[in-house]
């Protein structure tokens, strides 16, 4: 499989990031795509950007969740934080961490 084969839905509910949300998905998917690089394991993935319900006891101003589906496996990183690519790298290096772990235990087995 190609390492750009498998989609990816990005899903930005944060309006005052409309202008910058190409960019943002460029380099998630970029990250992503290099994750699957010489793999075939990785079938699709999304990725939501919003901002918490206020009011809900949380200083966070920005939610990031990553969910990637490898076959009846999948893998999901929800991270919270005050900047919003920083919040977004945090979630992508779970993921990462995660899909590495699945590999490991896959070859392990």
């Amino acid at each position: 499989m190609d390492n750009e084969s498998f989609p990816i839905q990005f899903n930005n509910g944060i309006d005052k990031v409309k202008e910058s949300e190409n960019e943002l998905y460029a380099k998630a998917a970029d990250r992503l795509h290099q994750l699957a690089e010489g793999h075939d394991d990785i079938l699709s993935g999304t990725i939501d950007l919003k901002e918490p319900a206020k009011g809900h006891g949380t200083s966070s101003a920005y939610e990031v969740k990553i969910m990637l589906y490898m076959g009846s496996d999948h893998i999901l990183a929800t991270e919270k934080g005050q900047l919003l690519e920083s919040t977004l790298d945090s979630a992508i290096d779970a993921v990462e961490r995660q899909v590495h772990a699945q590999r490991t235990q896959q070859r392990n087995h």
